[in-house]
């Protein structure tokens, strides 16, 4: 009876992961026509991406996996296994559905040989809601520690910014001492859409330099005052780059 118990205790520690999994997996990777054609018309610059999000502003009623498809440049057969969940920010009462359009296992897929994307920059995160596939998040970085593509040069200035969308709705600039900044300045623009909202983050050339860092720790109130004020002043932004995009739903 002991033995029994054991193989039965043995073949279901084997089939839990499965059991816990299954239907969540993307399908096997297959060029098919269709994903051809997602990949061949992918974002290839900054300027395409913008494009794709401002088109996607003027008609915010577009699919939410239509959108990810454009900006992935991805199949959404082939996304990241699927998950679900209702806590995200305003949002707190809205089932969403959560990918990781990464294609894990696609030719292009950062974890294969290759390790080239469709896109020349990284799409984390992407969120649909449950009931209506309408869209609701997704996070992109630009610069990436996570096994970079051989085809990450993606670089998207504040002046391209405004050219592309206009003037930020919002401009901000965290102090070096904020926890999160770690004796960085990180310029952010907002966009405000109505129903969603855009930020990027940007640093300055040289930002990361840990010395550099490490003086702005100790700068004083009136230091740091000083070169936030300045940091604002778009005439002071020609060597930023941005470092990631985000367009959230906002209610």
């Amino acid at each position: 009876m002991k033995i029994i118990f054991v193989n039965v205790m043995t073949l279901c520690c084997l089939l839990l992961p499965q059991l816990l999994f299954a239907g969540g997996e993307p399908k096997e990777f297959v060029m098919t026509p269709r994903a051809q054609k997602i990949f061949d018309q992918a974002p290839k610059t900054p300027e395409a991406l913008l494009k794709i999000i401002k088109e996607f502003m003027d008609n915010p009623s577009m699919n939410g996996y239509e959108f990810g498809e454009r900006v992935s440049g991805i199949d959404r057969e082939y996304w990241g296994p699927e998950s679900e969940g209702n806590d995200f920010r305003y949002n707190k009462n809205v089932l969403y559905k959560s990918y990781a359009p990464l294609c894990g296992n696609c030719p292009y897929s950062y974890r294969t040989a290759k390790r080239t994307l469709p896109t020349p920059y990284f799409v984390n995160d992407m969120k649909v809601v449950a009931e209506n596939s309408h869209f609701m998040d997704i996070s992109i970085s630009f610069q990436t520690r996570k096994r970079l593509m051989t085809n990450m040069t993606c670089e998207m200035t504040p002046a391209l910014v405004q050219q592309m969308l206009g003037t930020p709705t919002k401009i901000d600039v965290t102090s070096p001492t904020y926890e999160r900044s770690s004796g960085r300045y990180y310029l952010r623009y907002y966009y405000n859409f109505g129903r969603y909202e855009l930020s990027i983050p940007f640093l300055a050339k040289g930002d990361n330099e840990p010395e550099l860092r490490k003086q702005r720790r100790s700068q004083t109130v009136e230091q740091i005052r000083q070169e936030r004020k300045r940091r604002k002043n778009f005439a002071n932004h020609k060597d930023f780059l941005a470092l990631t995009l985000r367009l959230s739903r906002l209610r």
